[in-house]
């Protein structure tokens, strides 16, 4: 078996050796052991030093268990939390899911709703269009026709070029005229 002396040993070696061939002192040197003390040291610091070598590695067993158990904790509540944010996440994306198409349902329903309503708009405005220049064209017509048939001159007008009937010539009031139109200086 290896021997090895750490600091807290060595500052116990004054009681007890370290080793079979020397005494510790408190700043850890080796001395040299008494006349006649040698003899049974090395079975009794051997049996010493395994039982430290032995319950060092109960200790070392124990840490690492113990870490092994944590580590398995940790790791086992990593999973159910990393599952259970997993549930929370796919819970929600679905009720955002859900609602997001029921509102898509709920517009898309107020949406026919007013392409219904104004489809109906637009009928009665091509109705009423048709109706109105059907109207009109008739209107326009009669007055086309009225005005095809109307005479706009006056009853009384005078006919031009025409030979007027002869007036003493004292009596007319435009004397030049009637000398152009009857060709006389």
């Amino acid at each position: 078996m290896r021997w090895v002396s750490s600091a807290r040993l060595r500052s116990g070696c004054a009681a007890i050796s370290a080793n079979s061939h020397g005494v510790c002192a408190s700043n850890g040197e080796r001395l040299l052991p008494a006349r006649g003390a040698g003899a049974a040291l090395p079975v009794a610091s051997n049996r010493f030093f395994q039982r430290i070598a032995e319950d060092a590695a109960t200790k070392a067993h124990e840490s690492t268990t113990d870490a092994r158990t944590k580590a398995d904790r940790v790791e086992s509540e990593a999973r159910v939390n990393a599952e259970k944010l997993v549930q929370e996440a796919e819970a929600r994306a679905s009720s955002v899911e859900r609602e997001a198409n029921s509102r898509r349902a709920e517009l898309l329903s107020a949406l026919e709703k007013e392409r219904d309503a104004l489809s109906g708009h637009v009928g009665k405005l091509r109705d009423f269009e048709s109706t109105y220049r059907d109207t009109l064209v008739t209107h326009l017509s009669g007055l086309v026709d009225d005005l095809k048939n109307r005479t706009f001159e006056p009853g009384d007008a005078p006919q031009i070029g025409q030979a007027a009937p002869q007036q003493p010539a004292s009596g007319s009031q435009t004397p030049r005229l009637d000398a152009l139109l009857t060709n006389h200086d």
